[in-house]
């Protein structure tokens, strides 16, 4: 997603605290929500993404450990694929 956003868009979005992000959803460390691309975004509506019971996320290079970590924290993922670089970071 950063690839289609200008470098002025990103330095914005890091500095509202944006740490991750999963289908264009936009979150902190923590894994709250934050808003930002909302009304650009086209893909599942939160609410929906809740709902189906099971939600993998798939994440490897160590560079998108605490991507991941806000991810995984933010509750909108049940199952995670990955590598051992990604897994020894979300597990300390």
């Amino acid at each position: 997603m950063y690839e289609s956003l200008t470098a002025d868009e990103v330095r914005a979005l890091g500095e509202s605290g944006v740490c991750g992000e999963t289908c264009a959803l936009l979150m902190d460390s923590e894994g709250r929500r934050v808003p930002g691309l909302d009304e650009r975004r086209m893909g599942i509506d939160e609410t929906v993404l809740r709902g189906i019971p099971t939600r993998i996320a798939i994440a490897a290079g160590k560079e998108k450990a605490a991507a991941t970590r806000a991810v995984l924290k933010s509750g909108l993922v049940s199952s995670i694929v990955t590598d051992v670089d990604i897994a020894a970071a979300v597990l300390d």
